[in-house]
């Protein structure tokens, strides 16, 4: 492997590992679903078919139970009317063979009895000498049942097959006892029955009776025998029948050890009809789903881990790309800077000497053409670190947060875009704002005291504004944004404000028609010092602020400005102070207001300490800062254009070396952008306050 392909794959090692724990997680729920959703599936067929067997049996069992009904009524009569043992025995033959002709009964073989203490028979036969009627199975169901029931299967004397019998003690209507009448079913139908309960290869049924003697099985040696002797786990099966519980799906050994599933249902007459299933066969289907899922995981794992190292080789390429391509603008830069700073040097010494008109405005076009070729290799380095989409002159939009250096931030991102921006500090005068001006966005911060972003975009929808609203929140929990559509709001921008994402949201909500390729000169940006000047004045603000809400014990106003605090700290890089307040926040959220009382002096020192080293910084770049008096007449004389009072002013202002890019848009003739400035350098200016 390249030692590229190893860099990106030490790259992308963390988006591969949650790629493949992801797509393992989903294999691992959809085969337990898929499981869960077949096993019930083939539970309710199986139970749908035993139901079914039930309804089939019963109907096999139910008509020889009427014959024998009408047999024992008729033979009853005839005994009470004191008929000849030839008319009971004429009387079952002809019975017997009616019976057989008709098929009427499935399975029927005969009907005989032991009457008068004489055996006798509707089927001619042969029994022997050693043929004892109180002996066999029929007859002593009968002595024990009193009513006509079915015997456990049994050999048939004459046949050699297996039959079970229904047999009755005959009594006469006066009460005379008379012996014993039975009738034999032939079991065939049955095993032949039982033989379709196969579901899956290799199951087969079994049919035992309400005392678990098995009835039919497939294997001939187990009829006739306790369910629980018919080896492995069948013992415990029994038990769980005994008990009268449910036997469903129940996984165990089946008499040749083969792990198998089992099913048993107990009839209407008692029985037991059971079903088993090798678990192989069972499972066979869920096993097929589970591999494919498994292969259809792997095959899109792999597909998205390409594509992310496929992504991860295209950003490092476009990382490799952005660093040759700063190294070459800063290299070009200064190769290309000192010889134009020399040119300018030069022909400034030879303005100041006594030249003809004509050379004189000759050698000035060199000096503001040597100065403009120094204006764009400036902006074309501060073009490498950062693109805008777009310029917007035409449009105006409204910033509204209850925090000064929140509103600096937000204003001064918005200034490579050459938009119309307002700044309010309140709820209620953005929704006066409004009413008086036409905006094409509002910005609106979601934690405000008195009124909060809800509230006022709730006031601006009532009076028919339609215009985007876009949250301003370091809310960004799951359901945040679900929140702010269905308060009125279009969408939201996370703080602190990152910029590709304030590009996507000015893209997406400034007019299309306002919108224009950009100048290249947007990178009027806010200056450090300057957000720091204005931090230092909201940081004492809020000191105070917080102290009374918390002596007033108003905890939801604390919560909302020690929020408004957190963001703040984040815009100017106090993480931990930015981070010491959300703990505050998060306490007021859930109404531990202790640890508010306890932590609240804490954050303030670290507040007031971080706010004395400002001070310090602050101080240092003021130390180097024109007077202010000099910023104010050269303000004056740029809005009047009086060019005499800029030329002054402009060579007092030559020492000064933060000057240098108000001089330099001066010599260009961009009285604007040397306005802007002079405003940014009389913001950072003392105004008589003690820093």
């Amino acid at each position: 492997m390249s030692a590229n392909w190893k860099k990106l794959l030490k790259i992308s090692r963390n988006q591969i590992l949650c790629v493949c724990a992801a797509f393992t997680l989903m294999v691992a729920i959809g085969s337990l679903y898929v499981s869960n959703v077949m096993r019930k599936s083939s539970q309710a067929t199986i139970t749908v078919a035993l139901n079914e067997t039930e309804k089939t049996i019963h109907a096999y069992l139910r008509e020889p139970k009427v014959a024998f009904y009408n047999i024992y009524t008729a033979l009853q009569s005839m005994l009470d009317s004191d008929d000849s043992q030839e008319a009971v025995l004429k009387y079952l033959t002809n019975t017997t063979n009616s019976l057989t002709r008709e098929n009427r009964i499935t399975g029927f073989n005969s009907v005989y009895g032991y009457i008068r203490g004489e055996f006798i028979s509707g089927l001619e036969v042969n029994l022997g000498d050693d043929y004892i009627p109180q002996k066999r199975p029929w007859f002593q169901s009968a002595i024990r049942n009193k009513t006509a029931e079915y015997t456990p299967p049994y050999t048939d004397e004459n046949t050699n097959l297996p039959i079970i019998s229904l047999a009755q003690e005959i009594y006469g209507r006066n009460g005379a006892y008379y012996g014993v009448l039975s009738m034999d079913i032939d079991m065939s139908w049955l095993v032949e029955y039982t033989k379709t309960l196969q579901f899956v290869e290799g199951g087969y049924g079994i049919v035992a009776n309400q005392n678990l003697m098995v009835i039919v099985h497939p294997q001939e040696q187990y009829t006739n025998m306790q369910l629980e002797h018919i080896g492995g786990d069948y013992a415990k099966v029994s038990k769980e029948l005994r008990a009268g519980r449910n036997v469903s799906a129940l996984r165990i050994r089946d008499f040749n050890n083969v792990q198998v599933i089992v099913f048993f249902k107990e009839l209407y007459n008692g029985w037991l009809m059971g079903v088993v299933m090798p678990a192989n066969s069972y499972f066979s289907d869920l096993y097929w789903c589970i591999a494919i899922l498994s292969v259809l995981g792997i095959v899109f794992a792999l597909i998205l881990n390409y594509s992310l190292i496929r992504l991860s080789a295209a950003k490092l390429q476009s990382d490799e790309e952005s660093r040759y391509k700063s190294s070459f603008m800063a290299r070009m830069s200064h190769e290309i800077r000192t010889p134009i700073n020399a040119i300018v040097g030069m022909t400034e010494l030879v303005l100041r000497e006594e030249l003809p008109n004509t050379v004189h405005e000759q050698i000035l076009t060199i000096k503001q053409a040597g100065a403009g070729l120094l204006s764009i290799v400036n902006e074309m380095e501060e073009i490498v670190d950062f693109t805008i989409k777009f310029s917007a002159p035409k449009a105006r939009i409204l910033i509204v947060d209850d925090i000064e250096t929140n509103l600096k931030v937000a204003e001064g991102l918005m200034r490579p875009y050459k938009m119309q921006v307002d700044t309010v500090a309140s709820g209620a005068n953005a929704i006066e704002l409004v009413k008086k001006n036409c905006y094409d966005v509002i910005f609106m911060d979601h934690m405000m005291p008195e009124m909060d972003g809800v509230e006022t975009t709730k006031h601006i929808r009532k009076l028919g504004c339609t215009l985007p609203i876009i949250a301003l929140t370091a809310n960004t929990i799951d359901g945040a944004k679900e929140m702010f559509l269905e308060s009125g709001f279009n969408d939201f921008l996370p703080k602190p404000i990152v910029t590709d994402k304030l590009n996507a949201i000015l893209d997406k909500w400034i007019p299309k028609e306002k919108q224009e390729k950009p100048s290249g000169d947007n990178f009027d940006v806010i200056t450090d010092v300057e957000l720091l000047a204005v931090f230092y004045k909201d940081g004492f603000n809020k000191i105070e602020i917080l102290n009374k809400c918390l002596e007033a014990q108003d905890y939801n106003l604390y919560i909302i400005h020690v929020h408004a605090l957190k963001s703040a700290s984040a815009n100017v890089g106090a993480t931990k102070i930015s981070e010491a307040a959300k703990a505050l926040e998060d306490a007021g959220k859930r109404g531990d207001f202790k640890y508010i009382n306890l932590h609240n002096a804490r954050l303030l020192a670290d507040l007031q300490s971080f706010l004395d080293s400002i001070s310090l910084i602050i101080k240092e770049k003021r130390d180097g800062l024109p007077d202010m008096s000099l910023l104010l007449k050269l303000k004056e004389a740029l809005k009047e254009l009086d060019m005499d009072t800029i030329d002054e002013v402009a060579t007092e202002l030559q020492s000064f070396a933060q000057a240098e890019g108000i001089l330099q848009n001066i010599l260009l003739g961009e009285y604007d952008k040397a306005l802007a400035m002079t405003e940014n350098l009389l913001n950072l200016t003392p105004k008589g306050e003690s820093i």
